[in-house]
């Protein structure tokens, strides 16, 4: 391509001057790598040349539906995520996510997309942090073998505008003042599994439910203990048009203020669980609510503080 004279002499002196020249984006990856040894600059990410924190790499380095993983041992900082993406620590140490105010992980994807966490200890710095993991938007969400601790305000928190399909399982929660897990639909449907969870020296270790007409919450409990919380070990609660409905199997409550309670038009399906040892009931569903609790006559609820006010309970004897 021929240049004349004026021009290049007009561009070099642009140029000297520090004129901002358009340079080409540095392309994304479907997987790349973050390490405590690693910098945030334009083409980092491969192995060789990891980026430094999460939300770089997020923002400049991995493309959408891609992989971030973890090298080494590192705190990697709190994340916002806004595309499809997962976030993944195979065994190779503490891989924390942190956070000082706020959130250590926020959650605004889009509506298709899925967003996969594995292996991350997502810690609140003495309490300083906000939430560990909340969720506004996105399609999925999968929590797996993560540990979740010493926030202010809750643990993971679900709480989609729109629908959302989750799954939280091998996860602790633990020393947080407010919540352990929340799940709140305020006018879609969220529905998931929580598998082989703990929640224990929470606000509560999980309250699910729905204020809102149309709001819809399904949840099976599963292999799970909510134990040893200042609240209530689950709690469940829907509002008039709300359609709230969680199924209990193998699940310990014990030590908590109730171990499960009910409020409004929730439903709970209960198998093989134990709800001992609280301060006030071991299951209780608000006779004021038009609430329903099943149960397959296979629970065991004793020494509570009240021992056990059923309230409308399917199966009372036994429990």
């Amino acid at each position: 391509m021929h240049i004349d004279r004026f021009t290049a002499a007009v561009a070099a002196a642009l140029i000297a001057a520090g004129w901002p020249w358009p340079v080409a984006a540095a392309a994304t990856s479907n997987r790349v790598w973050v390490s405590g040894h690693g910098v945030d600059a334009s083409g980092c990410g491969a192995p060789t040349t990891p980026c430094r924190s999460l939300q770089y790499a997020h923002d400049h380095a991995v493309s959408a539906g891609g992989e971030i993983d973890i090298l080494d041992p590192a705190g990697y900082g709190a994340v916002t995520i806004t595309k499809a993406v997962s976030i993944v620590n195979d065994g190779v140490g503490t891989a924390g996510v942190q956070a000082t105010s706020g959130n250590a992980i926020t959650i605004n994807a889009g509506v298709n997309d899925a967003v996969y966490l594995r292996g991350l200890n997502i810690g609140g710095v003495n309490f300083t942090g906000a939430y560990g993991v909340v969720a506004t938007s996105g399609a999925k969400l999968t929590i797996v073998d993560c540990v979740v601790e010493h926030f202010s305000s809750g643990g993971v928190a679900i709480e989609p505008a729109a629908d959302i399909r989750f799954l939280i399982s091998d996860t602790l929660i633990t020393s947080v003042h407010g919540a352990g897990l929340i799940i709140q639909s305020s006018g879609g449907a969220v529905t998931g599994t929580v598998d082989r969870v703990t929640a224990s020296d929470t606000g509560g270790g999980v309250t699910m439910g729905s204020d809102t007409a149309g709001g819809s919450v399904a949840v099976i409990l599963s292999h799970a203990t909510f134990s040893e919380n200042d609240g209530n070990g689950v709690t469940l609660s829907a509002g008039v048009g709300a359609h709230v409905v969680a199924t209990l199997d193998d699940v310990e409550a014990n030590l908590n203020y109730d171990g499960l309670l009910l409020n409004g038009q929730a439903t709970a399906h209960v198998s093989r669980s134990v709800f001992n040892q609280n301060a006030d009931t071991g299951v209780f569903n608000n006779t004021t609510s038009s609430g329903v609790i099943y149960s397959m006559g296979d629970n065991v609820a004793r020494a509570n503080g009240a021992n056990s006010t059923f309230g409308l309970i399917t199966t009372q004897s036994p429990f």
